[in-house]
């Protein structure tokens, strides 16, 4: 009997740590669920809306991930500090496995990806809008005596009239970001091996881009369920694409990353 209690008492020790420890987590996740509207008062209202959260998590493709994502959830770091891509898991181990170590990246939208590429590639150039996020990676950059890579600052340009805003804007802020996308015309013709789109205006980053890869390249583009990227991916058609979609670090909100990789040149 004592034994048995001993049992007891220590499964139950284990099941209030696990709670509390998950307390993060279920925020987080009520969150998601209701935002500001009322939670039900009904039991199997709740458990029903748990069931399709857990759909949106729990998939054959990301189900490996689960335990380091929750992790993340408990954790008080963020992608920069932990120098993450803020990008769904199966998405970064693909971006992992086609990097090389002599790769020259451009990329467009800094942070922890900026941080883990810089470790991984040969040559890296990042595009910030933001001169306080800018002065932060590069203090982390410097940090960690990173000089492989070179982050550009580049706000948005005011602009008095219309010009300018329909080939370069962005949906947040207002602005041309001419100069954000052009930074792509400072490499030549096939010399990029990876393009990351993860920025500011990303609809005109992504086709200014595309041909500054050379063929074999990868173009990523985050967040490519919007609707608004839609008339620029459709450019794309032609060239073969891997989506994938799921959990990401430190979000309790699951997102899609779109790969595409430039054909070979037709003789």
């Amino acid at each position: 009997m004592r034994v048995t209690l001993v049992k007891i008492a220590a499964t139950a020790t284990v099941l209030l740590v696990s709670v509390r420890a998950m307390r993060p987590v279920i925020a987080k996740a009520r969150n998601a669920l209701y935002g500001e509207r009322a939670r039900p008062a009904n039991p199997l209202a709740l458990l029903r809306d748990i069931a399709k959260l857990v759909t949106l998590y729990v998939r054959p493709d990301t189900v490996r991930y689960l335990p380091v994502w929750l992790s993340s959830l408990r954790s008080r770091q963020s992608p920069l500090s932990s120098q993450m891509p803020w990008i769904p898991y199966p998405a970064l181990a693909f971006l992992q496995r086609r990097l090389s170590r002599d790769a020259t990246v451009l990329e467009y939208g800094s942070g922890g990806s900026t941080l883990w590429l810089a470790q991984r590639a040969g040559t890296v150039t990042t595009v910030e809008h933001d001169a306080t996020w800018h002065a932060m990676v590069e203090q982390e950059l410097r940090r960690y005596d990173l000089q492989n890579c070179t982050v550009l600052l580049r706000s948005p340009e005011r602009v008095d009239g219309a010009a300018g805003l329909d080939r370069y804007p962005s949906a947040r802020m207002d602005g041309s970001f001419r100069a954000y996308v052009q930074v792509a015309e400072a490499f030549a013709d096939d010399s990029l091996d990876v393009v990351l789109v993860d920025g500011r205006s990303r609809e005109a980053c992504l086709l200014a881009a595309a041909s500054k890869l050379k063929p074999g390249g990868i173009l990523m583009l985050d967040d490519s369920y919007r609707s608004r990227y839609e008339s620029a991916m459709r450019r794309l058609d032609d060239w073969p694409r891997t989506e994938f979609s799921g959990v990401r670090p430190y979000s309790i909100s699951p997102s899609r990353t779109t790969f595409w990789v430039r054909p070979p040149a037709i003789q």
